[in-house]
């Protein structure tokens, strides 16, 4: 579960050094919904007990959301809500 967590995070973190300062390919309300849906979605996933399919199954959604984001030609959401995600995940499981 951990290791899942780590990939997550790490694809995080390449995702925010690569991407532009600029999110020309969204809107600035479009980047504010892309980080509360990561928010929201992320602590979907920590109410999901401990070591459960569930929690897995939460954090590929995750991922998979991101994905669909990227494919939709919002880079920029993607990232944000990848960011966003991220954040709260790092800040609430111990490593």
């Amino acid at each position: 579960m951990k290791k899942i967590i780590t990939i997550i995070a790490t694809i995080g973190l390449l995702l925010a050094s690569c991407g532009a300062e600029e999110h020309a390919d969204s809107t600035d309300a479009e980047m504010d919904a892309a980080e509360a849906a990561g928010r929201r979605d992320a602590l979907k996933a920590l109410q999901a007990p401990h070591g459960t399919m569930e929690r897995e199954e939460a954090f590929f959604a995750i991922r998979a959301r991101e994905t669909e984001l990227r494919d939709a030609a919002h880079p920029s959401c993607a990232d944000a809500y990848a960011r966003a995600a991220e954040t709260i995940l790092r800040d609430s499981l111990d490593f």
